[in-house]
């Protein structure tokens, strides 16, 4: 492992300490790196900046200028995914298609402090396949899913034992407007996301959210966009379950709409 690869694996390791970041932009500007250590630096005091300071605008127009174009992989940019940086290193992924992320070996992760990772539709391997070999999940704090996962998909995801420090959990799936009480029942005794905060599911119906979100631990944050208004005289009683759950003396925050 050479010197650069093993500061990178320790900003990883301690994605919450800037102590690691700031030592390795020492280490860029002893080889001659100033502008990549400009970008690291300036990210990590915009981010314990509040955007009233008066600091705050000259620099930002400093952390813009120290930009430049990607040329090293899983420093500045990853394969086949779209990429936004938060304290100066690769903080979000999204792979428009599950087949690019698929390609990626798990153990390039390890230098990428990675918290928020967005995946597009299905691949054609086995998600329960896939979904055990994914070491880089585990510092993973937001996940969203989109598009057509299956009961099936979810269940592999959402039992993996090293998604336990995920916070925020996005479903935008079309997919599972209609499915059978069993499927879901299926899949909701095999949640396991004990560090849970908030869930937003977009596409679902309310039988669908019904039968699931109980089964998270108490939620802070809760919000549900149906195919079916809640709001209809008919269906009145699809959304009392949530009074009487232990998600609704810990909601901080609920958005129930159509």
């Amino acid at each position: 492992m050479t010197e650069r690869d093993r500061l990178l694996h320790a900003v990883a390791a301690e994605p919450d300490d800037d102590t690691p970041r700031r030592i390795f932009a020492d280490w860029l500007d002893d080889h001659d790196e100033p502008q990549r250590a400009t970008f690291i630096r300036t990210g990590l005091d915009l981010a314990a900046m509040d955007r009233a300071d008066p600091r705050y605008p000259a620099t930002l127009a400093a952390h813009r200028r120290a930009w430049t174009p990607p040329t090293r992989p899983w420093e500045d940019h990853i394969p086949g995914a779209r990429v936004a940086f938060h304290r100066g290193f690769l903080h979000r992924a999204n792979f428009g298609e599950l087949s690019y992320y698929l390609d990626t070996d798990p153990r390039d992760w390890n230098r990428v402090p990675l918290e928020e990772l967005s995946l597009v539709s299905r691949g054609r391997t086995s998600t329960e396949q896939w979904a055990t070999r994914r070491s880089d999940w585990n510092r993973l704090r937001l996940l969203a899913l989109r598009y057509n996962w299956t009961c099936d998909d979810l269940a592999a995801v959402l039992s993996q034992p090293s998604l336990g420090g995920l916070k925020r959990l996005r479903l935008d799936l079309d997919s599972l407007r209609s499915v059978n009480l069993e499927a879901l029942q299926t899949l909701s005794d095999v949640i396991r996301l004990p560090a849970l905060e908030g869930l937003f599911w977009h596409g679902s119906d309310p039988v669908a959210i019904r039968e699931v979100v109980p089964r998270f631990r108490p939620l802070r944050q809760l919000m549900c966009k149906s195919y079916s208004d809640p709001r209809l005289d008919e269906e009145a009683g699809d959304w009392e379950w949530l009074l009487n759950s232990g998600h609704w003396p810990a909601l901080e925050r609920l958005s129930v709409c159509h």
